[in-house]
């Protein structure tokens, strides 16, 4: 943030804030945004991969703001969680494993299932359809 804040003429206000990603993006926009929801609004993941679980699937290791206690909190701050993954993709298990996981500590994420694989074409539509609920009035 600090760099793009530098480079470009950034609003102050987290509600102004986006963060997504694709594959890898996709992981690293879900960490970063669910790690810093003091700085995002929107956050969206499209056929994320591992989020940093381990073999054990301890998605609180790389979500330690994540918890029960935490998730009222965190559903309030957040206008738009987003997970989309294909239903054909290699990742779709790990993401359904993470959906599960972010629900059962009480978090409402948008979760879109896509027929299709790892390809841009599920992605693309995905992305469009993310786009469309970014900077929108309640």
């Amino acid at each position: 943030m600090p760099l793009v804040k530098q480079q470009y003429p950034l609003s102050e206000k987290r509600e102004d804030h986006a963060i997504a990603g694709l594959s890898m993006g996709g992981a690293e926009s879900l960490l970063v945004g669910l790690n810093h929801i003091d700085e995002f609004y929107y956050v969206g993941g499209f056929s994320s991969a591992p989020l940093g679980a381990g073999e054990h699937g301890d998605f609180a290791l790389p979500f330690p703001g994540i918890t029960a206690e935490s998730a009222q909190k965190i559903n309030a701050q957040l206008r738009v969680l987003w997970i989309a993954c294909g239903t054909e993709d290699g990742l779709f298990d790990a993401n359904q494993k993470f959906i599960a996981w972010l629900k059962q500590k009480g978090l409402h994420p948008i979760v879109i299932q896509t027929p299709g694989r790892h390809v841009w074409m599920v992605c693309s539509d995905n992305l469009a359809q993310f786009a469309a609920l970014l900077f929108q009035s309640k």
